[in-house]
């Protein structure tokens, strides 16, 4: 229930949602002509949340503190154990598992599977999350991960419960710990929460530090819009871990 909960308050706080809000609470008080001059209001307000949001403000620079929180894994570090946390899913009954796998999962498996190349002692890659774990496996072994190096984790519904159904298996060892630069602070926190040593690797970078000005950054993008709101995603998901005691 309370994941549920969170979710809709997640949801309903996404600046589409408050401009779609908005937009439709001021287009009914137009045909109201009492209401006409905060019908005018509501829908400026709807109009300014959604171009500010197509021009990544503030989105694009929250992400960016929030990416370039932790460091790129350092590869010379040798680690037992190589977690990667899974993100986007889509289930199709049409297409093969690996096609359920969304874009921020895929990028998590691929560099998951690049640091355990990088181990010279025996190392498990383990791919947790309870829809995209099976996924992800099949794209691990696609890349030529033997089976008995994966460990596949599908009971957890979020970050907290990977964390906890993790701790045994990991233990007190470093460990490198996958996911999306966004999603590393927040995953950090919650696996240092359990007593365990993760070691920052993240990947799929949304707003690439040090990127050169060009002159495309004057149009309005509905990819900022997106960045926007994983960046809110994310403010939003540390808040409420804080809240909880998780952090």
């Amino acid at each position: 229930m309370v994941f549920l909960f969170k979710k809709v308050v997640g949801f309903c706080l996404m600046p589409l949602s408050i401009v779609l809000v908005l937009g439709i609470a001021g287009a009914v008080l137009l045909w109201l002509r009492r209401w006409q001059r905060g019908a005018k209001w509501l829908i400026t307000v709807a109009l300014a949340i959604l171009l500010m949001a197509a021009y990544g403000i503030p989105g694009n620079w929250v992400m960016r503190a929030l990416e370039s929180r932790h460091a790129p894994f350092p590869d010379s570090t040798p680690v037992s154990h190589v977690v990667v946390l899974g993100g986007g899913y889509t289930y199709s009954w049409y297409v093969p598992e690996r096609n359920h796998v969304g874009t921020s999962s895929l990028a998590r498996v691929v560099e998951g599977v690049r640091i355990h190349r990088l181990q010279t002692a025996p190392c498990k890659l383990v791919l947790s999350g309870s829809a995209v774990g099976q996924g992800m496996k099949v794209v691990a072994l696609d890349l030529g991960v033997p089976t008995e190096d994966i460990v596949l984790e599908t009971e957890s519904a979020d970050t907290k419960d990977q964390a906890r159904l993790l701790r045994d298996m990991l233990g007190e060892a470093p460990f490198a710990l996958v996911t999306s630069a966004s999603h590393m602070p927040r995953s950090m926190a919650m696996f240092r929460k359990q007593g365990l040593a993760p070691i920052a690797a993240p990947t799929f970078y949304r707003c690439r530090p040090g990127k050169r000005w060009m002159i495309s950054r004057l149009v309005p993008k509905a990819s900022r819009i997106a960045t926007t709101e994983r960046a809110e995603y994310e403010v939003l998901g540390l808040l409420w871990a804080w809240l909880r005691g998780q952090l």
